[in-house]
This record gives structure tokens, sequence and C-alpha cells, in this order.
């Protein structure tokens, strides 16, 4: 009983406020992924997925991820790690009823890297509640104030590319941080 009053006290009453309205903001966020659909890159870079998945099998996807890589490396500007990302796509894997997985899927990415974040950097100097509490601060501030969420959240290549990328550098900066 004594835990579950601690909970609700007045220092954790600013948590779960902020908890909430980032939950909250996310709903229409959320809500909006069910009417997206794929659109010209995603067919173009995951033509090879999908290909390989309808009529050879899934044993064949990492063979065509090997050759968009290649491809890149070889054809286009470098940016290979995206390039797979793109050919991802869960209108090629699941299907276009899919697509929607597209927000799910990066929100959460970005989510959990910027509570990595959060806590490699602050973890130690304040407890878990005052981590989430920042945690929570920055992540309704970053989704609120996007430049395009259209292109952050809804379409794959642009979501893959910019945001997942993101997300990426976010986990190898802190494990960068926790090694040194």
């Amino acid at each position: 009983m004594q835990k579950i009053r601690g909970i609700f006290s007045y220092k954790y009453t600013a948590h779960i406020i902020l908890g909430l309205l980032l939950l909250l903001s996310l709903l229409p966020i959320l809500q909006m992924s069910f009417y997206t659909f794929p659109v010209n890159d995603d067919y173009v870079w995951s033509g090879g997925i999908h290909w390989n998945l309808k009529y050879i099998g899934f044993w064949r996807i990492p063979i065509s991820l090997w050759g968009t890589l290649s491809s890149n490396w070889f054809d286009w500007q470098g940016t290979f790690f995206g390039a797979v990302m793109m050919a991802l796509t869960p209108s090629a894997l699941f299907g276009e009823q899919f697509y929607f997985l597209t927000a799910f899927t990066h929100i959460i990415a970005f989510l959990a890297a910027t509570y990595v974040f959060t806590r490699t950097v602050i973890g130690k100097r304040l407890s878990g509640s005052g981590t989430f509490f920042i945690f929570s601060i920055i992540s309704f501030v970053s989704l609120q104030y996007l430049i395009s969420p259209r292109e952050s959240f809804y379409w794959w290549n642009g979501a893959s590319y910019y945001t997942l990328i993101y997300t990426f550098f976010l986990m190898v900066l802190s494990v960068k941080i926790r090694i040194s």
C-alpha cells in the first residue's frame, strides 16, 4: 500500500501527466497512419524484395538485399544502409494493407532511441523517474514540432532514410558515451 501511495505522490504527478500527454499526443499521429499508402519510391526500392518474396520465397530476401546494397555501392552515392532499409517496406513484405506499420515502427524506434540516449546522458545524474520526465519532454516536443511529419513517419523511404538513421545514430552515440 505504501508503494502505491508513493507512485501517486506529488513527486510523481508531473511524471504521470507528462507520460499521459506523450501517449495522448501519439494517438492522432498513429491514427493517421491507417490512411497512408505506398507511393513512388516505395515501389521502386521494394520491387525486388516483393518479387522474390512472391515468386521465389522468403529465403531469397537476403540475396535481394545484398543486390540492393551492391548496386548502390557501385552506381549511386553511397547510402548503402539507407537503401537496404528503404527496400524493406511493410507493403513489400506483408502487403499494402500493412503499410500503416510504417508510422508504428518508426515512432517506436524513435522513442526507444530517445529514451536510451536520455538515460545514457542524464541517467547517472537523475533517478529513473527524472530520466523519464526529461525523455517525455524531449519526445513530446520532437513529435509535435516536426518539420515534415509525412516524411518523418508516414512515408517509408523518407522515414527510413532520415528518422530511422537518426535513431541508429542516437543508439550508436549512446554506446560510444557508455564505452568512454
